[in-house]
């Protein structure tokens, strides 16, 4: 038989896993090797009746019999190609443009789709579900935004007759979503410590706050480093939000940058050519275990190549400047992007609880004021400037005249009021203002 078919075994995520639907292998007289055609069926019978029929039809196309045009109907791969030429006129960032590209040959790949008929919303549905634990659910999100997209101009250039993900929801990352942190300023000098030759990549991604696929995309012609003010002048076309990108260069980066240029160089080489793999990241994991820093937090927070970019975002805002500053530094177009990347705010929520009202005297008078039971004190409110002595109390907190009665310290701090109360310390962790 010069066809056949059969179910394909294909390696995922380094599984070896059998595609649902069925594959027809046929090799015409003049054909030195076989040829696959997706067949889209899961059923056997349906799939031989379907294999047969278009191996019949090649053959009368082989023949001269038959006219392949009118035979064969446009593929999906093909009008992928037209839908992305049509993309690439509308001056849309090139990493989009890509990830667009590939998730919608993989899904036409793995679901089996070749002509416009062959798709449908189950084959998703299904493929989605079987990748759920390869997948997190923004990315099958991701992939689901990236195939209506795509049907949605099949549809508006008379492809399809309909819309079939209309109906099709998106995956809840409520509680699923893994959250990134950012590096302390103590762990990234650590980190600092044991890069080696990766120290001006690490700086460069903390001190510009600029996204992995820029930084692999930059060019020694985008660092204008000889400038008066030195300067990196990020283009639309590597920038996510498509929007072009100037930043001054920290004094710390400039000079490991000019190092690693050296006077000789190409200006369209790739700063970090030798850096920066283009997907693996194993590097950061080997240098945050030599720096002793964990890759998940007791929290379940992560800590991963864009928690730079955290970083960046949280010291900026650390540093005082205004939320629109901050913005603009991150090159985001809206304010809620860049609150998605300051940490300080659990640190403000600390500080702010530790300054509400207090109830000491109400809670020992109540149910709860037992002298073994929570161990809140007074607070007793003296006039500003008042003499507020520690002289009675041993090192210990207890009380000089009577050893075994234990008092807390105190500390002076200032009232909205303009009282001074005495809080006791030793109990809740201190930050530094």
């Amino acid at each position: 038989m010069a066809w056949r078919i059969k179910k394909r075994r294909r390696t995922r995520s380094g599984k070896s896993r059998q595609d649902k639907h069925y594959t027809l292998y046929y090799k015409l007289p003049e054909m030195l090797a076989e040829k696959p055609i997706a067949l889209g069926v899961s059923d056997k019978q349906v799939a031989e009746k379907k294999g047969r029929g278009i191996y019949e039809r090649l053959e009368r196309i082989a023949a001269g019999l038959e006219v392949e045009e009118a035979a064969t109907p446009l593929k999906l791969a093909d009008l992928l190609g037209q839908y992305i030429k049509e993309k690439e006129s509308e001056n849309i960032n090139a990493q989009y443009l890509s990830d667009l590209k590939n998730r919608n040959k993989r899904l036409i790949c793995e679901c089996a789709w070749v002509y416009t008929e062959d798709i449908k919303p189950g084959d998703f549905t299904a493929w989605r579900a079987e990748n759920e634990e390869d997948l997190r659910p923004k990315t099958r999100n991701d992939y689901l935004d990236a195939v209506v997209g795509f049907t949605k101009w099949l549809y508006q250039g008379d492809y399809l007759a309909s819309l079939p993900f209309e109906k099709v929801k998106k995956v809840s990352k409520r509680g699923k979503q893994v959250e990134r942190d950012c590096f302390t300023v103590e762990e990234f000098g650590r980190l600092l410590a044991v890069a080696g030759e990766r120290q001006v990549l690490y700086l460069a991604a903390a001190l510009t706050s600029f996204r992995r696929g820029v930084l692999y995309k930059l060019q020694w012609c985008h660092a204008h480093m000889d400038a008066s003010k030195p300067i990196f002048v990020v283009p639309a076309s590597i920038e996510k939000n498509a929007s072009e990108n100037h930043k001054l260069i920290h004094k710390d980066l400039l000079g490991v940058l000019q190092k690693l240029r050296g006077k000789d160089y190409d200006p369209k080489a790739r700063i970090f050519e030798n850096l920066l793999p283009r997907w693996n990241i194993d590097f950061l994991r080997s240098d945050m275990a030599k720096a002793g820093i964990p890759e998940v937090r007791a929290n379940g927070k992560v800590l991963v190549f864009h928690s730079l970019r955290h970083t960046a975002c949280t010291w900026a805002f650390e540093t005082g400047v205004s939320h629109k500053e901050v913005q603009h530094f991150m090159n985001h177009k809206t304010p809620t992007q860049t609150e998605h990347y300051d940490h300080t705010k659990a640190l403000v929520s600390e500080k702010v609880i530790g300054l509400l009202p207090r109830f000491a005297d109400q809670i020992l008078a109540g149910p709860y004021g037992t002298e073994s039971g929570t161990g809140i004190g007074t607070e007793p409110i003296v006039k500003k400037g008042a003499d507020v002595s520690q002289t009675g109390l041993c090192e210990n907190g207890g009380n000089a005249v009577k050893p075994l009665e234990v008092h807390k310290k105190t500390a002076l701090t200032s009232c909205q009021s303009g009282f001074n109360r005495m809080i006791p310390t030793g109990f809740e962790p201190v930050f530094s203002g």
